[in-house]
């Protein structure tokens, strides 16, 4: 779910105020409010713009920040990341004393006790998964292993193998028991992998460490496919992002201003392999054992937290076009902008919960 289009870069911001530490291009871009004639507020000459990064669940956190108190700035944010490092070591199934690959050794064979906070993030991801008619399923670790996208495969698998993968897939064989926060598995062989949520409730867990050590402005990005905006700009206005053509990431299709909430993109454009002629992406159909179909090019999806945009973002990708516009006429404070092919040229559409407060790009 590594979408590659998002935004430019947050440097536009960051080295008009100076700072030393840039961003890296190609993650995000941030530009002043098109709100004109009104003259922006003139940020405090103390205040610091750290940018503090490190690598995790297969991509690099940068945590962009804003505030009087260097110290503190960057200690929340050193915490933050913290956080984020003790959450892929229980979340990966690539570790081998993970609570995910303890789940995945014993879950058939009886019932795992799970940490509360774990318990729930399955118990919602499951709820997704229902909610999106299986189109989100963190059941598909079968079918992940099989297509071996992480191992860097360019052989499709056979019929028969993707097959007999589907049979080990499905949210609702997993067994929940909410007065004991445990789980089982109704089926031999079955697996979770919460590649396509996780990084999402990460960087929810990462900015609630941030607020508790008060910082009030900043930005945490996960790869290109995920990022929360916390708070505003120090001046006050909401941070601007600006949704991209995926096969051309320059150009422009429309921006959004975020304010307390999280960005996620799913694309076609990351990760695949071409095998006698025909392309396969890496977002996998859990319903069909095949890499999706879909006439989608980009999913971007706004909502109040990254766990939810990180999910629904795979999700509404694999629906296609026509599905998602139905699927999203009922959503409440969801944002989506889809892009696709229309007449040869890359089109998008907002679908979902929008109001005035977005803009056109300029």
């Amino acid at each position: 779910m590594l979408g590659s289009l998002l935004f430019k870069n947050l440097a536009k911001w960051l080295m008009s105020l100076g700072e030393e530490e840039h961003p890296q291009a190609g993650l995000l871009e941030s530009s002043p409010s098109a709100e004109a004639p009104i003259a922006p507020t003139i940020p405090p000459t103390d205040f610091h713009h750290p940018k503090v990064s490190r690598a995790s669940m297969g991509c690099n956190f940068d945590i962009y920040l804003a505030g009087s108190d260097y110290d503190n700035l960057t200690g929340a944010a050193e915490q933050a990341l913290d956080e984020i490092t003790r959450l892929e070591n229980r979340l990966s199934s690539f570790i081998e004393d993970s609570d995910v690959t303890r789940i995945n050794a014993y879950a058939s064979k009886g019932w795992v006790r799970l940490e509360p906070r774990l318990y729930h993030l399955i118990r919602y991801a499951s709820d997704i998964s229902g909610k999106t008619n299986g189109a989100f399923d963190i059941t598909c670790a079968p079918l992940v292993r099989l297509w071996g996208f992480y191992t860097k495969t360019d052989t499709p698998p056979d019929k028969q193998a993707i097959l007999n993968a589907l049979e080990s897939v499905g949210f609702d064989h997993i067994l929940f028991d909410d007065e004991e926060s445990m789980i089982s598995f109704a089926r031999e062989g079955m697996e979770i992998d919460l590649g396509a949520i996780g990084k999402g409730y990460a960087i929810d867990e990462a900015v609630d460490t941030l607020r508790r050590y008060g910082v009030e402005h900043a930005v945490i990005s996960g790869g290109d496919s995920t990022i929360y905006a916390l708070g505003s700009t120090e001046t006050g206005e909401p941070w601007r992002f600006h949704v991209t053509d995926p096969f051309h990431p320059e150009t422009k299709l429309c921006a959004v201003n975020l304010r307390n909430e999280a960005l996620s993109t799913s694309a076609i454009t990351e990760q695949f392999f071409i095998h006698d002629g025909k392309r396969y992406g890496h977002i996998l159909d859990p319903r069909t054992g095949y890499p999706s179909d879909t006439d989608i090019l980009s999913s971007t999806v706004i909502c109040a937290s990254g766990m939810e945009s990180d999910a629904y973002s795979t999700a509404i990708f694999l629906m296609g076009v026509e599905k998602a516009r139905i699927f999203c006429s009922t959503l409440k404070g969801m944002r989506v902008v889809l892009t696709f092919i229309d007449n040869d040229k890359t089109a998008f559409v907002k679908l979902g919960d929008w109001d005035n407060t977005d803009i056109p790009v300029e």
